[in-house]
């Protein structure tokens, strides 16, 4: 059956995980240890009225939690759910359920005559089965992208230079790569929506070539994919002059910095010691990254080194180039004649 919309609709469809109580074993389990209590009363809410409750009673030695409550107006036998943790990579500890009816580990349970896991009860979300298209799924997910790195909700608007604060940086990269990836299918479905598709039959090809691609993860790319996405951006700049070019990498290491400046890398390390490049992330034992105009300034720093100067004298010319009667040597010292190709 379709609906109204012409979209695809199925009489018999999985319940929802909205549609069940959510115990959750973190919350639950931290806040019983956060406040030294093993004996406690569980309470869901719904606009602030209490719809739901529960009795529970932690075992620590068992590693396990006695629950106590009524289904359906009527008293369940109380009975055991067992916890494990875990460490994740930044500190601290977490829990999860091991399913009384399965054992697999979660970390929620939902309700009914026995708490159990998302898979016992055949639940899914309601996003799994809304039946949007996928120029709307992937339009979805990259407004969330924008959202967590800090953007507008503009698809077609740069994203914001700097990393957002305390987001790792495999993070970021893996949202930037994600990103990119959906742009250019979002790109190419509404390219088929305005009708490209009859006059480049190559468009529709390479746009399920990356959708399948993006399904599949990145792990298990199919190896024509890199041609997919030149064919795809090369089909839209033909036809329209809005298509913003695929993004290069905002952060480099020091050594990509040195191979984009076209100087030594041993160089680059001196520079580094000096103190004269400032790094824009990378904490503790990460490698350091550097913005891509840094590549400019090193190659500047390289420059005057050839030519004679101290990294005293450098050091000079930097600490005074920005102040009051010194604008002339905002870009070379003044006692220096610059190269004709220098900037």
């Amino acid at each position: 059956m379709f609906t109204s919309r012409g979209h695809y609709y199925r009489w018999q469809k999985k319940a929802l995980v909205t549609d069940h109580l959510r115990l959750s074993a973190h919350q639950l389990l931290s806040a019983s240890e956060r406040d030294d209590r093993y004996l406690g009363t569980w309470q869901w809410l719904r606009d602030g009225a209490k719809v739901a409750s529960l009795m529970y009673m932690v075992l620590p030695a068992e590693r396990a939690v006695r629950l106590i409550y009524d289904y359906q107006k009527q008293p369940v036998e109380p009975y055991l759910v067992h916890f494990t943790t875990s460490t994740p990579p930044y500190g601290g500890q977490r829990y999860w359920w091991l399913c009384p009816v399965c054992g697999r580990r979660c970390a929620d349970l939902f309700s009914g005559r026995t708490f159990a896991c998302r898979k016992c009860y055949d639940l899914t979300y309601e996003s799994a089965q809304s039946g949007d298209p996928r120029n709307t799924r992937v339009e979805r997910r990259l407004r969330a992208i924008r959202h967590r790195l800090g953007a507008d909700s503009g698809l077609l608007n740069p994203l914001p230079e700097a990393k957002p604060k305390h987001m790792r940086w495999a993070t970021y990269t893996a949202l930037l790569r994600e990103y990119d990836d959906l742009q250019a299918i979002w790109l190419g479905d509404l390219g088929l929506a305005v009708g490209l598709g009859a006059e480049r039959p190559e468009l529709v090809e390479a746009t399920e070539l990356l959708w399948t691609a993006y399904q599949r993860g990145p792990e298990r790319e199919p190896p024509d994919l890199a041609a997919a996405l030149a064919l795809i951006d090369a089909t839209l700049a033909a036809c329209t002059t809005t298509v913003r070019p695929r993004r290069q990498p905002r952060r480099r290491t020091l050594g990509q910095t040195a191979k984009a400046a076209e100087i030594p890398l041993a160089f680059a390390r001196e520079a580094q010691v000096e103190g004269l490049l400032r790094p824009d992330g990378g904490r503790g034992t990460r490698r350091p990254r550097y913005r891509t105009k840094v590549a400019s300034w090193l190659r500047k720093l390289h420059t005057l080194r050839q030519a004679g100067y101290t990294w005293d004298a450098i050091h000079d010319w930097t600490a005074r180039r920005f102040t009051a009667g010194h604008e002339h040597e905002r870009r070379w010292p003044a006692d220096f004649t610059p190269p004709p190709s220098s900037s």
